[in-house]
């Protein structure tokens, strides 16, 4: 560390006022110190400080890479950090914040320590908050949604809650067919005259501009959206439609399957059926963001589908405006191996196994999963016995077979389409001779697998069969 350079050991922040929390202000600091395992050992530091001076040796770019360089208190980051902590706290309604800096140093560690002390003052909050919606609709909508407001009276003036409302808005409307609409149609008006650090604010969404056969600009209520025609490209290509434009989807067969359109080149590889009930939405229906959100996320847990876009184009029929959907479906390999090779020493008996795998991802053109994995491993063992080596055999198979649809007796396919489900069948033999026993083991067993948007996953156990012979 040269001589007029410090070592930056800690930032310290503290509030006057309990509502402002340091664990909210940290992140907008522009220095922080080195991390730091268990709050004590500077772990990373350490690493970066074992590399040399000759930074082109390759032990030393490598201990570099992984490790960390040290943190020198810089007096302009400092000032830099103030800075952006007081548009933060703007940003929360506390408009005449005050942060005083003391900089602590200590010459003979080469270690400067920082404290932060925030005076936030007396924050601006709402007094009174309104609406000014053109559209009678959605006027109706927004205020039957009121009850989920994230502003209420009194609150903090929280830009960044105002944003979130915005947010929140606009998803309901999205999710009622008004498919263009967006945040930027959305503005809060906000009268901060009325003194006490108090503001009355009104929500205004208007009726968008837009050009008419003249070439002038008029209002136009926002429209809803149905979605019209669904079509599925089974085998996109991104490289072909760029190069061919016009004429991609013109060279591809189609087929209609229960008023949907399947384009495809030769033959179909995913039979439509599957991709009917993993698509949440259907013609004629109100556009639903949820809903495509969800259907993209259905394509996406069949492991045959690599990739998926799901567009929507303007059209027009019948004096009434419609959404035509293209559901882009880019297939990954159907097939593929594994081999994994393991050594084993378990005192002092030396083993040996391998693994083989292979994985089927669209087997009956349905996604479905067939899985299945050979094991064989010895291992040479001493026998308890009379105390001769003896060399243990494990042969086994596993198998697995999931359909990505939810299946039971009489069910009708509205119904498994409705559960979103997906159901797994599991086999296997395993056959294992040691020096004391021989035993067979064999499992059979059958559950439903559920996982939608959320991070969840729910699995029911319909059987699970275990037999072991010795």
């Amino acid at each position: 560390m040269p001589d007029d350079s410090y070592l930056l050991d800690k930032v310290n922040i503290t509030s006057t006022d309990g509502r402002v929390k340091h664990k909210d202000l940290r992140p907008y600091l522009k220095q922080k110190s080195n991390l730091k395992i268990l709050g004590i050992l500077r772990f990373h530091l350490a690493i970066y400080n074992m590399s040399g001076k000759d930074e082109e040796k390759g032990i030393n770019k490598w201990l570099r890479k992984i490790g960390e360089a040290p943190v020198v208190y810089d007096a302009y980051e400092n000032q830099r950090s103030k800075e952006e902590l007081k548009k933060y706290l703007r940003n929360k309604g506390f408009t005449d914040a005050v942060i005083d800096d003391t900089v602590h140093y200590f010459p003979n560690r080469k270690r400067a320590v920082v404290h932060l002390n925030v005076k936030p003052g007396v924050p601006y909050t709402i007094r009174n908050h309104a609406l000014k919606i053109q559209n009678r609709e959605i006027d109706y909508m927004v205020r039957a949604d009121s009850t989920k407001s994230l502003i209420k009276r009194g609150m903090l003036f929280d830009l960044d809650v105002l944003d979130e409302e915005r947010t929140r808005i606009m998803q309901l409307l999205r999710s009622k067919g008004y498919y263009k609409f967006s945040v930027s149609d959305i503005v809060f008006n906000v009268d901060t005259t009325i003194g006490r650090k108090q503001v009355d604010d009104t929500l205004v969404i208007k009726n968008p501009l837009v050009t008419n056969t003249g070439g002038r600009l008029v209002e136009q209520e926002h429209k809803k959206y149905e979605i019209k025609d669904i079509y599925y490209i089974t085998e996109y290509d991104p490289r072909k439609a760029l190069n061919m434009q016009n004429n991609y989807l013109k060279s591809m067969d189609t087929l209609q399957v229960r008023g949907r359109y399947f384009l495809y080149d030769e033959k179909i590889k995913i039979k439509p059926e599957i991709l009917l009930n993993n698509t949440v939405f259907e013609p004629y229906q109100l556009y639903d963001y949820r809903k495509v959100s969800l259907t993209h996320t259905l394509m996406l847990q069949m492991p045959i589908i690599q990739y998926d876009n799901i567009r929507f184009y303007d059209t027009y029929q019948d004096g009434k405006d419609y959404l035509d959907c293209y559901i882009q479906l880019t297939q990954a390999k159907s097939q593929s191996f594994s081999l994994d090779l393991e050594g084993t020493n378990s005192n002092g008996n030396i083993g040996a196994a391998a693994k083989v795998g292979y994985q089927h991802r669209n087997l009956f053109r349905g996604a479905e999963i067939f899985n299945s994995q050979l094991v064989v491993g010895s291992e040479t063992q001493t026998s308890i016995e009379d105390n001769t080596n003896f060399n243990s055999l494990l042969l086994g198979i596993n198998n697995s077979l999931s359909y990505p649809k939810f299946i039971f007796p009489g069910l009708s396919a509205r119904l498994q389409k409705k559960l979103k489900a997906s159901t797994m069948f599991q086999a296997s033999y395993n056959y294992q001779k040691r020096p004391d026993y021989t035993r067979y083991i064999s499992q059979v067993g059958m559950r439903y697998n559920w996982k939608g948007e959320s991070r969840w996953s729910k699995s029911l156990s319909v059987f699970d069969l275990n037999y072991v012979g010795i």
